[in-house]
């Protein structure tokens, strides 16, 4: 009892975190019940809720004597604008690559070739890798398209483990989309905490892996638990193409080659003095985001060609699909981050800030928290990640330089919990899983949330195991 009271006293805001609470609260609520019971488009619920935000504030950055109202309008788009020049390139390249790696077949050679690997009984696990690899470029619904009638083919050939491949495909796939980048919500979410592109890209790579091996036990459990037969086989569209497939390596390129040339940018802090600059000036420049995703969607665009022989007009009619569906989400994610960064305006951060220095929350812990609270809340693990990666940001300022990477990982896995009837990819799966409401929350909602919680875990042990270095 005396516990809970000395909590409770160290959480209870300040008199002067009222404001920013109520406007963080205000604002969470408002997306809530705009996007789940108004049905309001996000784009449109992120941009007001940020301005809703900016007018609770108790102040605001802008020109001497501009009336509060007026500059609670215009920062939300000032944020807006600047989150776009951020992340618009990197997600129109993403889609170019994952279209390309649909339509050249490079996708389903790296499918298949996995599929080999581990052969008919362990079919699954193909499935899992296939998605792991596949959605670090590729939006997860696309992934997810792609490979579910490959987990019904299998089902049916295997005579079971329906629920097993689904599962697979969205424990590999959830993970990478929510802790690699060039993916939205780890891109934005780097940019927010100040952090090297390439290291958050080889930690949530590592701390994916880690956790994916959670991924094929859980999903014989929860099939044991909730059984699901498959549904009638249909034959795939692209198996009557009858085109010959690029080989693995050529197909897995696109991937590949702007994971290494980040990776090489970040390499070159720990490179000797006496490097000549002109080489740290290459590997830099060369390992850009922008630079590196776009070799990535070069070799992509090549292996369409090479494998369709598809002209320029061909091409622009391929990329017109991708380009859309980047601009919904190039919109959306920048709307988010305006809501963010009005919230981390309004002072917010002010209440996190207390609650760390205060010492009744371990910083890591509330990172994973907040994110999960804000998924569950308004059901996009894409906002979530950076309204939480927002206001975490100012709390780094007096922690060690490796801290942010923890919290990184901890607000990447905090997107994954709780995923119900509010997130699309809970009806994506429904619907093409031929899953009811009830086995969708029993397998879906359950997997991420266990991988959540391991995630978190996870994180938790390796910044205690890196504290103690310091």
């Amino acid at each position: 009892m005396a516990d809970s009271s000395a909590f409770l006293l160290a959480a209870a805001p300040s008199p002067g975190l009222w404001e920013p609470l109520l406007a963080l609260v205000a604002g969470v609520a408002f997306v809530v019940v705009a996007v789940t019971q108004l049905r309001l488009h996000p784009f449109f619920a992120l941009i007001l809720a940020a301005m809703l935000v900016g007018m609770l504030a108790p102040e605001l950055p802008g020109p001497p004597g501009q009336s509060r109202w007026v500059r609670a309008v215009e920062l939300p788009l000032i944020e807006f604008g600047s989150t776009a020049a951020k992340i618009a390139l990197p997600i129109a390249l993403a889609a170019v690559i994952g279209i390309c790696l649909l339509e050249s077949g490079a996708a389903d050679s790296i499918v298949r070739t996995l599929l080999r690997i581990t052969g008919e009984s362990l079919a699954p696990l193909a499935l899992l890798a296939a998605g792991f690899l596949l959605s670090i470029p590729v939006f997860f619904d696309t992934v997810f398209l792609l490979l579910v009638p490959l987990a019904r083919a299998l089902s049916a050939q295997i005579q079971g483990r329906y629920v097993v491949s689904i599962l697979a495909i969205c424990g590999g796939a959830v993970l990478t989309h929510s802790l690699v980048a060039p993916t939205p919500g780890p891109l934005l979410m780097t940019d927010n905490l100040d952090l090297d592109l390439g290291l958050t890209i080889a930690l949530g790579l590592a701390a994916a892996a880690v956790c994916a091996v959670a991924v094929y036990p859980v999903s014989f459990l929860l099939e044991k638990w909730m059984p699901v037969p498959p549904p009638a086989v249909k034959k795939r569209d692209g198996d009557a193409a009858g085109r010959p497939l690029p080989g693995f390596l050529l197909s897995i390129l696109p991937v590949v080659i702007p994971v290494l040339l980040i990776s090489g940018a970040s390499a070159t802090a720990f490179l000797p003095a006496a490097t000549p600059g002109a080489l740290r000036a290459l590997l830099e420049t060369a390992g850009h985001r922008n630079v590196a995703l776009l070799a990535g969607a070069a070799v992509a665009v090549h292996l369409v060609v090479r494998t369709t022989g598809a002209g320029r007009y061909a091409l622009e009619r391929l990329l017109d699909p991708p380009f859309q569906t980047a601009g919904v989400i190039i919109l959306i994610t920048s709307a988010g981050g305006a809501f963010g960064a009005m919230i981390s305006h309004a002072g917010a951060a002010r209440v996190i800030e207390t609650l760390a220095a205060r010492g009744a929350i371990d910083l890591v812990f509330l990172a994973w928290l907040v994110s999960a609270g804000l998924k569950a809340a308004q059901g996009s693990g894409t906002v979530a990640m950076i309204t939480a990666s927002a206001m975490l940001a100012p709390t780094l300022a007096g922690h060690p330089p490796g801290q942010g990477l923890w919290v990184y990982l901890a607000i990447g896995f905090g997107s994954i919990a709780l995923s119900w009837m509010n997130d699309s990819g809970f009806w994506v799966v429904a619907r093409l899983s031929n899953f009811t409401e009830t086995q969708t929350l029993r397998t879906w909602t359950l997997l991420l949330s266990t991988l959540s919680i391991l995630g978190l875990l996870l994180v938790l042990a390796a910044s205690r195991i890196a504290g103690l270095f310091h």
